[in-house]
């Protein structure tokens, strides 16, 4: 069960990194990674601003005019007044210096800029760093932030808050001590499985274990999970999506290259192997087989590959899902696929069919009916192979069953699949447990000793300049009508933002944490989440609550709420810091806010209203000439493939469309904001004063692209194209800048020069 924060459907929101294995090790690039779904599940934080801000922020968006007396496209790029408002204090101090010179080393000044900018900024950096054996990739803001967060939060778990016997001391505690063999564990775990799944006979005993399994966030078949209804935001509906499978997309088994082969090989023997190594064997004809099913360890791998590749079959592409036309289908319960047996599913959950009004959200209507037939006609051992299969890859996968079998886990999903060579170290494996399952809890105390109220208001200062740079896209942009403009007025005033943190966590009252049981501990966490969301049918939607804990490094935009989130963690250094020259706060933060804030209007963000409702508000010829700019961004990333790879790994421009709109606006509303915004700026900084041999302007476009430098494993590259909503780091810098005059006339470039093409893109 899950709230679908980071899936890239139309109800869910993508967060500015999506999923990152760069932070946390190859784990929560998994599909069915339990981690990743409980950390979707567990809404974690809730902020009421007061409502002297939310009047400011509206007064100021409504009325841009006041604070934009000369706005670039007034004065044709001349900074205005600032009124005196003070955003960043600009005194000049160690970490300033520390900056230039970091600034300066990763760059690589014999790169043209105008031909190669992600190398220009990045070439030092990308030339002296390589990707460390338990790392996947490895970037230079948002893996070095992480770290930094990553060593502050393990103090406190090996300090205070272990010492203090907090619940989430006692669970990083019980995960280090987590025994490495757990033979005896297994026995009892094999004979506690075998009498969940001894009578599993029919379709409708399949629903029955199938909604058993998914209470304990063990994925199988489909995915469900509980989110604000798209028609209308104010109330959860329950949503069935496609899913079952265990490699990393519906690519992985179909597609016929030499690697995939490979790597499908290499599944069947992972298989083998972890039933090997857990199961109660029989011995049948001098071959293994399990006392759950008759089927041999051969057979029962093979059956699952089998079955998975049909489940693979019948799913849509992810780039399909993005649009909430497709993937938005309320079914009443009644017209539910017979062999879901959708009633028995719902009565072992404890759901009331009337607290639904009868009715489940589905995202693909033939995939829900092929498989109500796989569930009918599919021999009972393959179900109970793949069923137990899934099951103890989910529990190996956080480490529930010990070192040992965690380490057949990593040989797989984590050298072969993401090309990473080592695992993670336990500490940061089993902060990440605790991050995840107890995330609320242990976000209070980072905040508490790594957020101050100056740092809040000086991010909220910066954001109102972010609303009204947008304000003044809006009102310039020609190809929208005034019925289109009003409207998208009138959402821009309504965009609710959350910084910082959350006054009202989740206190994981029925959680039960022990020294001692890590197994237990992460069972207990799994069942709340899914009783958390559960609870949620039938009541208002909780309006306050965040999706991400104040400990993230990263931010989103949830269109449902037309809101934003931007948790403590991402208002650090590198990206903000109140000491900082303007130029790279805004090229830094400000551009992670014109990200978000664009999505609103992104080819998924446009189709809902200021109260996150979606419907359809555009007039029909402003929608087409909308479409048009939409395409041709899609065209110019599907041009794009990385260097490490050939030709065919390009990006999937329509997959990553939604993104790559957000990158484009996000760049061009942070540099109008710093434009206007810097000329009432008292700094001591200016031109050459920060960094030799820049000036301002090119000073805020070189802090963004450092932004995203960052090094892949080539298996992780491969994997990311085909499942991120987000493009490579490299083409979150050459697709942005190259599109944009304003990067072009700071450096100088020419035209018909790769960042100064005839043609360019552009929606915002």
């Amino acid at each position: 069960m899950s709230t679908r924060e980071d899936e890239p459907s139309a109800s869910g929101t993508v967060p500015l990194l999506g999923e990152d294995t760069s932070e946390v090790g190859y784990e929560s690039y998994h599909v069915v990674s339990t981690r990743s779904k409980i950390k979707r599940l567990l809404p974690v934080l809730t902020v009421i601003f007061g409502t002297s801000f939310l009047v400011a922020g509206l007064i100021f968006v409504a009325f841009p005019g006041w604070f934009w007396k000369n706005s670039p496209s007034q004065t044709g790029g001349e900074s205005g007044d600032d009124g005196g408002e003070t955003v960043f204090s600009q005194g000049e101090d160690q970490s300033q210096n520390s900056l230039a010179t970091s600034i300066v080393e990763a760059m690589d000044s014999r790169i043209d800029p105008c031909e190669d900018f992600y190398r220009y900024a990045c070439g030092g950096w990308l030339n002296r760093t390589s990707i460390p054996p338990d790392r996947s990739s490895y970037g230079k803001s948002f893996t070095v932030l992480t770290e930094r967060i990553e060593a502050t939060l393990r103090n406190l778990l090996e300090g205070e808050l272990y010492m203090g016997r907090t619940k989430t001391g006692k669970l990083y505690y019980s995960c280090m001590n987590m025994p490495d063999d757990s033979n005896s564990f297994l026995q009892y775990l094999n004979l506690s499985y075998y009498s969940l799944v001894k009578d599993l006979s029919d379709s409708r005993s399949i629903a029955n274990l199938t909604a058993l399994f998914h209470s304990a966030q063990i994925s199988v078949f489909f995915e469900a999970s509980v989110a604000e209804d798209l028609l209308d935001p104010t109330k959860y509906s329950f949503y069935f999506s496609q899913g079952g499978l265990s490699l990393p997309s519906r690519e992985y088994y179909l597609e016929q290259s030499t690697e995939r082969k490979k790597i499908r090989s290499q599944y069947l023997s992972y298989i083998k192997d972890l039933f090997n190594s857990t199961l109660l064997h029989t011995k049948n004809e001098s071959e293994e087989s399990s006392s759950i099913f008759s089927l041999s360890l051969e057979e029962a791998a093979n059956e699952i590959l089998l079955l998975e590749t049909v489940l693979a079959n019948i799913s849509r592409p992810l780039a399909d899902l993005r649009d909430p036309n497709i993937s938005y289908n309320p079914v009443p319960i009644t017209l539910i696929p017979q062999y879901m047996h959708i009633e028995a599913y719902l009565s072992v959950l404890g759901v009331d069919p009337s607290v639904i009004d009868n009715i489940v959200v589905i995202d693909s209507v033939e995939f829900f009916a092929k498989l109500s037939e796989m569930m009918n006609t599919t021999p009972v051992d393959t179900i109970k192979a793949y069923m137990t299969f899934h099951a103890l890859n989910s529990l190996v996968s956080d480490g529930m069953l010990g070192e040992s079998l965690y380490d057949k886990y990593f040989d797989f999903y984590g050298r072969k699949i993401a090309g990473q060579k080592e695992k993670s170290p336990r500490w940061r494996r089993c902060l990440s447990y605790t991050n995840s399952g107890l995330g609320d809890l242990l976000g209070m105390a980072f905040v508490e000793q790594n957020f101050s109220s100056s740092r809040k208001e000086s991010a909220e200062n910066m954001l109102r300049k972010i609303e009204a740079s947008f304000a003044v896209v809006l009102r310039d942009s020609p190809w929208l009508s005034e019925e289109v403009k009003s409207a998208a007025a009138e959402k821009l005033r309504e965009v609710n933002n959350k910084i910082g943190y959350s006054e009202s966590p989740d206190t994981y009252d029925d959680v039960e944490i022990s020294n001692d049981n890590f197994f237990l501990n992460s069972l207990s966490i799994r069942l709340h989440g899914s009783k958390k969301a559960l609870q949620k049918l039938g009541k208002p939607v909780d309006k306050k609550e965040w999706l991400m804990t104040p400990q993230t490094v990263n931010a989103y935009y949830n269109p449902s709420q037309n809101e934003m989130v931007f948790p403590a963690a991402i208002l650090q250094i590198p990206f903000f810091s109140e000491e900082y020259p303007a130029a790279v706060n805004f090229g830094g933060l400000g551009s992670v806010m014109g990200h978000e804030l664009s999505h609103g209007f992104d080819d998924q963000g446009r189709k809902f209203d200021g109260k996150g409702a979606f419907h359809e508000w555009w007039t029909s010829d402003v929608e087409t000439m909308f479409e048009e700019r939409a395409q041709c961004v899609s065209k110019l990333y599907s041009s794009f493939y990385p260097s490490e790879l050939s030709s065919e790994h390009h990006v999937n421009g329509n997959l990553t469309l939604g993104e790559n709109i957000a990158d484009l606006g996000g760049v061009k509303v942070a540099y109008q904001a710093y434009k206007y915004f810097s000329g009432g700026l008292a700094t001591q900084f200016s031109g050459n004063d920060f960094v030799p041999g820049l000036n301002d302007e090119q000073l805020f476009f070189v802090s963004y692209a450092q932004l995203w430098c960052r090094k892949y494993t080539r298996e992780t590259l491969e994997m990311l194209l085909e499942t991120d909503p987000h493009s490579p780091s490299e083409f979150r810098v050459k697709g942005p800048l190259s599109q944009y005059q304003e990067f072009a006339n700071a450096f100088g470039c020419q035209k018909g020069s790769i960042y100064a093409p005839e043609q360019t893109c552009s929606v915002w």
